[in-house]
């Protein structure tokens, strides 16, 4: 029939189809929920199992003179702002001593260590 006209709501889904695509989405959406959940927790177990670094006395080589190792820095940092060297030092009365140290310091070695390597340790 060549004039005839199809109805105008072909093509359109009923209201129960349209529950079913709902319900289908919504699984669909739990499941893709549940996955990324799944793989988080498989890849953060993944990030744990990395095999156990070796401690550095083992990756120096053998005629290292010295190591020094401090297993928690901000126990180390706290210890060193409350020890007496460091309270010497910075007293207001050892200001003098200390800014004519420091200056000796960098004039015969920083100085002459940059010079000789090419850098400037201030960078």
């Amino acid at each position: 029939m060549p004039g005839k006209k199809p109805p105008m709501n072909e093509g359109i889904v009923n209201g129960k189809d349209n529950k079913i695509i709902i319900e289908r989405m919504t699984a669909q959406t739990s499941r893709t929920k549940i996955f990324s959940i799944i793989f988080a927790t498989l890849a953060a177990l993944a990030l744990n199992a990395v095999a156990a670094i070796p401690p550095a006395e083992k990756l120096l080589p053998e005629d290292t003179l010295i190591l020094v190792s401090a297993p928690d820095f901000m126990v180390l940092r706290e210890f060193y702002k409350t020890s007496p060297q460091t309270r010497l030092w910075s007293d207001p009365a050892m200001k003098p001593f200390v800014d004519k140290f420091i200056s000796k310091l960098r004039e015969e070695l920083v100085q002459p260590l940059e010079h000789e390597l090419g850098i400037h340790l201030d960078d």
